[in-house]
């Protein structure tokens, strides 16, 4: 039977916040678990395509195919998600 630090040493708690409505939400997940699989699910929650939103950690591009062990991850770290704004440039006048 695993004790409490085991499983506290086995998982880590991440928050996820998101541009476009700054709600922060909270993931468990297995520190071995490829970080796109988390991504993806959190991607479904919220109703939104993953390929339409750019994810940071430390102020640097998320590495997706990494782990949270293999970044060093701890719980109450935050990942950023950002859905890019487009235009805003307006037309060319004449």
């Amino acid at each position: 039977m695993e004790s409490e630090s085991d499983n506290n040493n086995y998982s880590v708690r991440l928050s996820i916040i998101y541009n476009l409505d700054g709600i922060r939400t909270h993931v468990k997940c297995k520190r071995d678990i490829m970080l796109k699989e988390v991504l993806l699910a959190f991607c479904e929650r919220k109703q939104i395509d993953y390929k339409d939103i750019s994810f940071f950690y430390d102020g640097k591009r998320l590495p997706v195919r990494k782990t949270p062990l293999q970044l060093g991850m701890k719980d109450d770290d935050t990942i950023e998600a950002f859905r890019p704004v487009h235009g805003g440039g307006g037309g060319r006048r004449q």
